[in-house]
């Protein structure tokens, strides 16, 4: 899977901690993916393992974008 990762200075994590729009609960990491942004780390690495190639056998099967913020919500 292609991805970017992308590390903060501390005054780049300080200027957009209280932005809930880019850091749902004002922490590290999230996922920025087809426009949503999946907070939590464990929330991350479930939804990574849903979306894997094919050539992969996924991790998870059945689940979704709306169930991984579902999982995202009851682990904070």
């Amino acid at each position: 899977a292609r991805w970017t990762d992308e590390r903060l200075t501390r005054e780049e994590f300080r200027s957009i901690k209280e932005d809930t729009a880019k850091l749902p609960y004002g922490q590290m990491p999230v996922l920025h993916y087809n426009g949503q942004i999946i907070a939590q780390s464990l929330t991350v690495a479930r939804y990574v393992g849903t979306v894997m190639p094919r050539s992969i056998d996924p991790l998870y099967h059945g689940f979704n974008l709306k169930t991984m913020h579902v999982i995202e919500n009851v682990t904070v």
